[in-house]
């Protein structure tokens, strides 16, 4: 049968019924998906803490001093995917995208109080979607505006995909999308402004160099593949190509990006905002190639027949982003003149 699968970054129980038929989400138990808000079909697999080993260095190397202690603990695995026998009672039905609304997709996590605050400066407010706390559909004061609260990191596809017709994502991870889909129909409708950060390459303290430059001619006389690890491996690719290193291998990460340089990496592709996490990890970067902000993305051919609203938004958000501007200009100026 024909089908779609979305990779997402997380969040899954946020998309059925309106974004997904199915949902594969980790639980303990039924009661666990049940407290998603989900009806349990079938358990594919059960899973836990696994300890993974590298097949060369079992067979070459004496790993009993870690592995004989946590043999124990050890349960045998399940022998191969398991699935439903019939079809469920429960009736499914199909995704159809409303056209008819303008979907808008409000990011979770970090971005959420800058998110709120640039919602604010335009004067909108949606209940259930505040500085801290959320509800995954929040309710538009303005009709035919349908909300749903996602990771930032799976807009950029569901907005080019037509899931949502606009989204407050991140320039990074818009940038990070179009590196791996140059053709993606989605783009940047407003710089927001907000939640500025650098990304850029990152080194150990003691890496002889103090610039990108001085460091390829280093990294171009190593005699192996740069091993570069990034939780923006579609950027550290673009960046490594448009640096012209001779060999590289890119490391995709989800986490815990600190740890990797200098042993397991020799470059990582980081985010930071105040630089504080990589001088407590005797990290630093180098030349920063990119400013990521909060923006509104936006599908370049919305499907909703709402293009109206979509305006509505654009400019309500467009004065905000004004209002603040003035608003924070003010301010400087005023410290300036009680300075002096």
């Amino acid at each position: 049968p024909r089908y779609t699968l979305l990779d997402l970054y997380g969040s899954v129980e946020a998309y059925p019924p309106e974004d997904a038929d199915l949902a594969v989400v980790a639980a303990a138990d039924a009661a666990g998906v049940e407290a998603l808000g989900l009806v349990p079909l079938h358990r594919l697999f059960h899973g836990g803490v696994a300890v993974v080993a590298n097949a060369d260095s079992l067979r070459t190397r004496d790993c009993s001093a870690i592995v004989e202690p946590l043999t124990p603990a050890f349960v045998p695995s399940e022998a191969a995917l398991t699935l439903p026998d019939r079809a469920s009672d429960v009736p499914l039905g199909r995704v159809q995208r409303d056209t008819s609304v303008l979907r808008l997709a409000l990011p979770d996590g970090h971005a959420q109080r800058h998110t709120f605050a640039a919602l604010a400066d335009a004067g909108l407010a949606f209940d259930g979607y505040g500085e801290r706390d959320f509800v995954r559909r929040p309710t538009s004061p303005i009709e035919g505006i349908e909300v749903k609260v996602v990771r930032p990191q799976d807009m950029p596809a569901l907005v080019a995909m037509g899931a949502f017709d606009i989204a407050v994502s991140g320039v990074d991870r818009l940038r990070e999308h179009l590196a791996f889909f140059p053709a993606s129909p989605v783009e940047m409708a407003l710089d927001l402004r907000r939640s500025r950060y650098r990304i850029g390459p990152v080194v150990h303290d003691d890496f002889p160099a103090e610039t990108t430059q001085e460091a390829l001619a280093i990294w171009s006389r190593l005699g192996r593949p740069v091993r570069i690890a990034s939780e923006f491996p579609g950027l550290a690719e673009e960046w490594a190509r448009e640096l012209r290193l001779p060999h590289t291998a890119i490391i995709p990460i989800a986490g815990a990006s600190e740890a990797f340089v200098p042993e397991d990496a020799d470059i990582l592709i980081e985010g930071t905002e105040t630089g504080t996490s990589l001088r407590v990890n005797n990290l630093r970067m180098l030349d920063p190639f990119l400013d990521s902000t909060n923006c509104v993305i936006a599908a370049t051919n919305p499907p909703t027949s709402r293009r109206d609203l979509l305006d509505l938004l654009l400019d309500r958000l467009r004065e905000g982003v004004r209002a603040a501007a003035a608003e924070e200009a003010g301010a400087v100026a005023q410290g300036a003149r009680g300075g002096a």
